[in-house]
């Protein structure tokens, strides 16, 4: 998928988790410090942003693009069937997925994310 719509789509994860969470460190490494140069991808994000945006840093954003991999050869080569869910869940199993580097709360942040992710997927997926 593109990494500029990967981008976006980690940003608006952060904020969904930011909202879930009081640790401090966890907030801090789910976005970019402020002032920092953003990385190509945010150029979309850029765009439409209208002061209310979030820049996420690069742990979310690469867990996004590693789901959005699985979700993608999951699904376009199984096409829905009864064991594409265990499908999903064996090549999530097979990447080593980190969302943040809170070691307090790694493990639930990014169990959040991938449940969150995987179910607004699978809805849009099984509406179309």
């Amino acid at each position: 998928s593109d990494s500029r719509i990967s981008y976006y789509v980690a940003g608006y994860v952060a904020r969904k988790m930011l909202s879930k969470t009081k640790c401090h460190d966890c907030s801090r490494a789910l976005l970019l410090p402020a002032g920092c140069e953003l990385p190509k991808e945010a150029c979309l994000t850029q765009e439409v942003d209208n002061g209310g945006l979030l820049y996420p840093s690069q742990e979310p954003q690469i867990l996004i693009v590693k789901l959005e991999d699985s979700f993608s050869h999951c699904f376009s080569v199984n096409m829905l069937k009864a064991k594409s869910v265990m499908h999903l869940i064996s090549s999530l199993a097979s990447h080593r997925l980190s969302a943040v580097r809170c070691d307090k709360h790694s493990t639930e942040v990014k169990n959040y994310v991938v449940k969150f992710c995987a179910l607004t997927r699978l809805h849009f997926l099984a509406q179309a």
